[in-house]
């Protein structure tokens, strides 16, 4: 579809292109007849899922084109879980993220680039012991252990690259809050009482 502003020359136009599993959504803006900005996303249809994985998002035109790449674990049962869940995101800007799974889908660490170390090969799971990573790890308590939402991590740690190895720079039990008359309640669980 075409929608034309108010001033009569800027143009948005909206399309599909694609075929099979992939397709992607387009939007392009014209001044008059120059293309003057471009946003794009392409997605994957997977059978048995609800909603398709986006792959890529591209902004701008030309050398100016900005884009971010989205890989996932695939529909194998050996990646447990984590089968068609987001695996690494990687942005126009250098970042990178690589998220690694529990056995209910939950992400359990999460690998990120630390100061101008390079990231690890398209396909390659990060490895910790290069020492060039961000890692932040979770934890959960299960439904049964007292815990008011098993999808909320009830601990988290981040470690950096240090000398001679990792340096945790925060290890802290998660604040929950909740509501309780006309305020809000904040509280602490703690890590060991649940575990």
């Amino acid at each position: 579809w075409n929608l034309l502003e108010p001033d009569g020359q800027t143009m948005i136009r909206t399309f599909w292109t694609g075929s099979g599993s992939v397709s992607n959504e387009v939007w392009n803006t014209y001044s008059g007849a120059s293309l003057v900005a471009s946003k794009s996303k392409t997605y994957q249809y997977v059978t048995g899922l609800s909603q398709p994985l986006l792959l890529q998002e591209t902004a701008g035109t030309g050398a100016a084109t900005q884009i971010t790449t989205y890989t996932y674990y695939d529909s194998n049962p050996t990646n447990g879980a984590g089968a068609n869940r987001l695996q690494r995101m990687d942005y126009p800007d250098g970042r990178w993220s690589y998220k690694i799974y529990d056995d209910n889908g939950r992400v359990a660490t999460n690998f990120e680039g630390y100061l101008n170390n390079p990231a690890p090969a398209a396909n390659t799971v990060p490895d910790p012991a290069s020492n060039n990573y961000k890692i932040t790890s979770y934890a959960y308590a299960d439904s049964g252990a007292g815990t008011i939402n098993p999808w909320l991590p009830r601990k988290t740690i981040v470690q950096v690259p240090g000398t001679g190895g990792y340096v945790t720079v925060s290890d802290e039990d998660d604040l929950y809050r909740y509501f309780s008359g006309d305020s809000y309640v904040n509280f602490l669980l703690g890590f060991s009482d649940q575990f």
